[in-house]
């Protein structure tokens, strides 16, 4: 059931409460199996922050962009995410689709944005989620990662734009 609860975590969109309602367990239950997939030690903060409160207080004080995504990336970083699956021809067509014609000087479109988050959550193991924004910097950093699976796989040597 874990397994199931994790490969729904990472897959969808849907909230912990639904998630531990399709396999009948507790919203607690399916939070503690998502604590397993978190990327890094900005992820176990930023759980932290939620869960205390401490991010409300601090985007209702600073503002949305307070840095918060950020640190998170940055703490992130220090604890390199590894490639976990293999991306499925699907994903690296639309890898391909994206990268052959983007200028990397834009967000990409809402739309394709979440495809591309799919790709990333599926490839890394991590939960989807759509990065705000307000944080260019969490979406230059998603952007990277994505580049590198697109580049090996067509052993190009470019490092992204």
């Amino acid at each position: 059931m874990k397994a199931e609860a994790l490969e729904l975590l990472k897959t969808t969109e849907l909230s912990n409460t639904e998630i531990g309602k399709k396999l009948g367990v507790s919203r607690q239950q399916v939070t503690a199996w998502e604590r397993t997939l978190q990327q890094g030690k900005g992820d176990i903060i930023e759980q932290f922050t939620e869960d205390t409160g401490i991010k409300a207080a601090v985007k209702f004080i600073a503002g949305e962009d307070c840095g918060c995504d950020k640190r998170r990336e940055l703490l992130n970083s220090k604890s390199k995410l590894k490639v976990q699956r293999c991306p499925t021809e699907t994903q690296i067509q639309t890898l391909h689709d994206f990268f052959s014609n983007w200028e990397g000087l834009e967000s990409p479109a809402a739309p394709i944005m979440k495809e591309l988050q799919k790709i990333r959550s599926h490839v890394y193991s991590v939960r989807f989620s759509m990065p705000c924004t307000c944080s260019p910097q969490t979406i230059i950093g998603h952007m990277k990662q994505l580049r590198l699976i697109y580049n090996e796989y067509y052993n190009t040597e470019d490092s992204g734009k």
